[in-house]
């Protein structure tokens, strides 16, 4: 197998109460014994599968208030891994806020991270625009990089030129997703449309590249020599604190299983991937590749069922700006 992404949520806590967030919020985190069973289970199915490229990612909850757990996880994964599996992302999101409470201890997290080539991906939540900036700072200043991880909810839709600005000053990437039930809410999509597109402008006109994968909700157009390049009802495992696997990181309802009860993805039954293979309406569109009719889960929260993504009007405008973005990082690798 090419390709495969685990997700692992290492803890339900957190110290933010932020709006929309779809996960639950408690005091639950992933034990000592879940922390070596999920390693174990983790290796042993890359094995089994043959995996060649591992994306394995790492949330919350605040993921940095379970860090052992992420730490403990990597480095056996690492230990134990076969020669001709490599990451093709390791990565942890946060918000940031458990780097600041001890600036030295702060400062001895991202050592460790760094220590472990793990990436991490910043979210800005509720923060001033001048304390985002200092996290940023702070975090490349250590790791040598970071990237924003912007959830379009109402106050970053307002200021996404401006996070884009700071990404860009900083030689940041950034990563802009929509809400799950954006779509849902009356006038979400008219506000995506306008403001996601400034947003790509804006990348195009900075002088340097930036990493198109990802960059727009959870498209990659530079995965190449593949059909449908999602893992999403496939290849995609969602590990919760227990052990219970999900298919999706915003669906708490797309329970298939847990590391006790399966050891391989075929025991899984999956509900449904990110492909349009059975959306009409899409097989015409010059884009259907890349977009595969959209999340799934975004269209079931909006429809009720998996058809043309909600969000189809403003995906339209955005590939076109989308693909410069590809052309540009691709040719820096020439150049």
């Amino acid at each position: 197998m090419d390709r495969m992404q685990i997700n692992i949520f290492v803890t339900e806590e957190c110290n933010r109460m932020c709006e929309g967030c779809y996960y639950p919020h408690s005091q639950t985190k992933m034990t000592p014994e879940a922390t070596e069973s999920v390693a174990i289970w983790v290796n042993n199915l890359i094995e089994k599968e043959g995996v060649k490229n591992l994306d394995l990612r790492f949330l919350g909850g605040e993921t940095l208030l379970n860090l052992e757990s992420v730490l403990k996880i990597t480095d056996y994964v690492i230990e134990h891994k076969p020669e001709s599996m490599s990451f093709s992302s390791l990565l942890l999101f946060t918000n940031g806020d458990p780097l600041f409470e001890d600036k030295n201890k702060g400062e001895d997290i991202l050592r460790e991270l760094k220590k472990r080539t793990i990436k991490v991906l910043l979210n800005p939540t509720y923060d001033s625009l001048e304390r985002v900036e200092q996290k940023v700072k702070f975090i490349k200043l250590i790791c040598g990089g970071c990237s924003l991880a912007v959830v379009l909810d109402e106050l970053n839709m307002d200021r996404l030129l401006d996070l884009v600005e700071i990404a860009l000053s900083n030689d940041a990437h950034i990563r802009i997703a929509r809400l799950y039930q954006g779509p849902s809410t009356p006038g979400y999509v008219e506000r995506y449309t306008e403001q996601v597109p400034k947003a790509l402008d804006k990348i195009l006109e900075a002088d340097r590249p930036m990493s198109p994968d990802f960059i727009i909700d959870s498209i990659c157009p530079s995965w190449k020599g593949v059909k449908n390049p999602y893992l999403c009802g496939k290849r995609f495992v969602v590990i919760d604190p227990d052990g219970t696997c999900r298919s999706c990181s915003g669906d708490m309802t797309s329970i298939i299983g847990s590391i006790q009860t399966c050891s391989k993805l075929s025991d899984f039954k999956f509900p449904y991937r990110h492909s349009a293979k059975n959306i009409s309406e899409c097989q015409s569109c010059k884009w259907v590749t890349w977009c595969q009719g959209g999340c799934p889960f975004v269209s079931k929260l909006t429809y009720g069922r998996h058809t043309k993504s909600p969000m189809c009007s403003a995906l339209k405008i955005l590939f076109p700006k989308l693909m410069k973005i590809t052309e540009r990082w691709e040719n820096r690798k020439e150049n």
